[in-house]
């Protein structure tokens, strides 16, 4: 995830190419076009950073994956599942290090921070936001958690496009919602 807005712009004109495809024309089209999206998704990626980094190519293997899949079975639902698998996964490497006491989102702050924002290193790395981190990384966790579930849901009770509503617009409310906690609690110490 190189850039932030790159990455939640291409998956949201991911999406909504999909969505429109399918209700018009049927899945396969839908599931081909989502297909090139990826590939130019990609190709934005590494024209603008060079290379991929491991969070993108996880999730465009995923997508390409349960796009095979949903192709093979003439079901939307693997496809729809993808983003639930990244909840899980991204539930368990939150929650997992943060029981370990090496909360994942302070260890990549703390390795990306000097090389990203080598100017601001001494504001982000201090004791404060690194306790800061590891609240948000603990209800990041919860929150990737329940997006998944709320996921399942919509998969298999709405359209591609309420779902695809949920899909982007309930990730970044349950983490908005992470963030404000871990604000609150650190400003409460």
């Amino acid at each position: 995830m190189d850039d932030p807005l790159i990455y939640t712009l291409m998956l949201i004109a991911t999406l909504v190419v999909y969505c429109i495809i399918e209700s018009r024309v049927g899945l396969k089209q839908a599931l081909v076009a989502a297909i090139v999206m990826t590939a130019v998704w990609l190709g934005l990626t590494l024209f603008i950073f060079g290379d991929i980094d491991w969070i993108t190519g996880v999730e465009v293997a995923l997508l390409l994956g349960m796009a095979l899949v949903s192709w093979k079975t003439q079901s939307a639902l693997f496809f729809k599942f993808q983003p639930v698998v990244v909840g899980f996964v991204m539930a368990a490497l939150t929650l997992g290090s943060h029981a370990m006491g090496k909360p994942i989102i302070v260890e990549m702050m703390v390795k990306y921070t000097p090389k990203l924002a080598p100017d601001n290193a001494h504001l982000l790395l201090n004791p404060v936001m690194i306790d800061l981190y590891t609240i948000y990384n603990f209800w990041a966790g919860i929150f990737f958690l329940v997006h998944a579930l709320i996921l399942i849901w919509a998969a298999l009770r709405l359209k591609s496009s309420k779902w695809a509503a949920i899909r982007i617009v309930g990730f970044y409310v349950l983490q908005f919602i992470a963030l404000f906690i871990s604000f609150a609690t650190v400003s409460g110490k």
